[in-house]
């Protein structure tokens, strides 16, 4: 069965997958890397070995549009024959022939909803819903005509950032931890509809989480996005290791999805969207060159940013392993320069800049999210930061 990925538009500044319904014109790859071949998702000039390939066609298919309301439409598998939305407190869904929307709850969630994820797999309409809320209510499961609170054996005091259904039973899912929670507290799996939760955490870094791509022939083998780009694990959580061949170094993923092109002969493509890095593809199922474990850039690397969120200042430790023109500064999701922190040569070590929520003009920055750029020489590392009411 072909499955369609979901078509949401350019949403506050990151980069979304779209229409990605096209066949992707690739042969079938040898257990080797390669350079690609030349197509419309691919940059015939970036010379990656087989890896992440480029796309700079922000137009495939269509015309990229900006939402102003934060809902995600969401089309699912051709059998189930729904799509799905969310908005503040409520999900929705409607068949592909219907013109009402109806309200898959009775009542209002307590808060609004920040993530919809449906189970794909056919005769099983299984409904995960994250809610912006660190809290007891974090996350709920619909399953037939009831919602379930899945709180028990997620980290306390931490928002769900997404739970990703199994791509084969619909009992099955992982919840990301949002932000930078609990070091060791990153990734669950859940194997009877959240009743129980097991820590997959394994050795992954304490870093932002964006979305999981699992393998359907062998879940074993986890795709993960993150705040410093890609990583894998091929035995199902218990180790991690960077997977980021050809892919910039500190890219931020935003969003991954999967295009199964198997049944004509094209491989199995994880497509990953980029905050300001545009979007990158890549065949799964080969390994990349000799692992690398750190997630960091060679020369840059943030360490920290504390408190975060925050209010009114947060301080944010880098370290350079070389001498180097160092910048630090902050931008709103719209790509706007909000504040310089830093701009001078600045020496091998570790480093350190402040920010106390104003602008360049000394105006105290409204309540939200923004992103600390840190730039030395050619090398760059972003982080999203959160001022607080």
């Amino acid at each position: 069965m072909r499955r369609i990925p979901l078509c949401p538009a350019l949403l506050c500044g990151h980069v979304m997958l779209c229409f990605l319904a096209s066949p992707l014109d690739r042969p079938p790859a040898p257990n080797v890397w390669q350079q690609p071949v030349p197509s419309p998702w691919d940059d015939p000039e970036a010379g990656h070995d087989g890896g992440w390939s480029y796309s700079n066609d922000h137009g495939y298919d269509g015309t990229w549009t900006s939402r102003t309301n934060y809902l995600t439409i969401t089309q699912y598998t051709e059998c189930d024959g729904r799509i799905y939305r969310h908005g503040d407190g409520w999900i929705y869904s409607r068949s592909n022939l219907d013109l009402v929307w109806l309200k898959e709850s009775v009542a209002e969630f307590t808060n609004s909803v920040s993530e919809l994820t449906v189970s794909p797999v056919s005769g099983h309409t299984v409904i995960w819903a994250c809610l912006s809320t660190d809290t007891e209510y974090q996350c709920y499961v619909k399953q037939g005509d009831w919602w379930y609170n899945r709180k028990s054996g997620l980290p306390v005091g931490t928002r769900v950032r997404k739970v990703v259904p199994h791509p084969t039973d619909p009992n099955a899912a992982y919840a990301l931890m949002n932000g930078l929670s609990s070091p060791g507290q990153k990734i669950y799996y859940t194997s009877n509809l959240g009743r129980d939760w097991d820590n997959i955490t394994g050795n992954l870094p304490n870093l932002p989480l964006a979305d999981l791509i699992v393998y359907p022939d062998n879940d074993q083998h986890l795709y993960l996005g993150t705040a410093y780009g890609h990583a894998r694990s091929l035995d199902g959580g218990a180790s991690w290791h960077r997977s980021n061949n050809g892919c910039p170094k500190a890219v931020v993923v935003t969003e991954l999805k999967a295009v199964d092109m198997r049944p004509l002969r094209q491989g199995f493509h994880i497509v990953s969207a980029t905050y300001g890095r545009s979007i990158w593809r890549r065949e799964v199922g080969y390994d990349d060159p000799a692992g690398v474990p750190e997630i960091h850039g060679e020369s840059l690397a943030i360490r920290s940013v504390s408190p975060n969120p925050f209010n009114p200042g947060t301080t944010i430790l880098f370290d350079l392993a070389a001498d180097a023109r160092g910048e630090a500064a902050v931008f709103d999701l719209a790509g706007l320069r909000v504040e310089t922190l830093l701009s001078e040569m600045t020496t091998a070590g570790p480093q350190r800049a402040e920010w106390r929520g104003r602008d360049a003009a000394g105006k105290i920055c409204a309540a939200g999210v923004y992103v600390v750029r840190i730039q030395a020489g050619d090398e760059v590392e972003t982080q999203k930061i959160v001022l607080a009411k």
